[in-house]
C-alpha cells in the first residue's frame, strides 16, 4: 500500500496506511500479551526454547520498529517530501517482511513442535509422565 502512495495520491494512502499502523499496534500488543499468558503452559523442548527465544526477539523489534514507524509518520506526515517517504515506505517493508518471517516462526512452533495444540501438548506431557515413571522404575 505505501509503495503505490509514493506514485499515486501520495496523501490518501499516508492516511490509510496511518490508521493500518495504529490498529497493527493493538493487535501487536495483544499478540504478546497473549503469548505470554501461554509461554508458561507451553512444554519445553530445546527446539522449542530456540523457536521460541527468536520469535520473541523478534516480536519486540516488530513492536518496536511499528511504533517508531507510526510516530514518524504521525509528527511528519504533513511536511514528509518523496525522498523522506520513500525511506519510510523502506522501512515499513522491512517491517513486512518481519511480520512474515514471524509468521514462518509461529506455523513452526504449532505445526512442527505442536506449541498451542492441546491434544498435542497433552500426548507430549503423559509421555514425559511415562518417561519419568519409567526412570524411577529403573533406579
Amino acid at each position: 500500500m505505501g509503495l503505490v502512495g509514493i506514485f499515486y495520491r501520495r496523501g490518501l494512502f499516508k492516511e490509510i496506511v496511518l490508521w493500518q499502523c495504529v490498529v497493527s499496534l493493538f493487535f501487536l500488543f495483544l499478540a504478546i500479551i497473549s503469548g505470554y499468558s501461554d509461554e508458561e503452559r507451553i512444554i519445553r523442548s530445546l527446539p522449542v526454547d530456540e523457536l521460541m527465544a527468536v520469535h520473541k526477539k523478534n516480536s519486540y523489534i516488530i513492536t518496536v520498529l511499528f511504533l517508531i514507524l507510526t510516530s514518524w509518520l504521525v509528527l511528519r506526515k504533513r511536511a514528509m517530501k518523496t525522498v523522506e517517504y520513500a525511506s519510510w515506505v523502506v522501512f515499513l517493508t522491512i517491517g513486512g517482511v518481519s511480520v512474515i518471517y514471524q509468521g514462518v516462526l509461529g506455523s513452526k512452533l504449532v505445526y512442527r513442535e505442536g506449541v498451542g495444540v492441546k491434544p498435542v501438548e497433552l500426548a507430549k506431557s503423559k509421555a514425559a509422565e511415562k518417561l519419568k515413571q519409567e526412570a524411577n522404575i529403573n533406579y
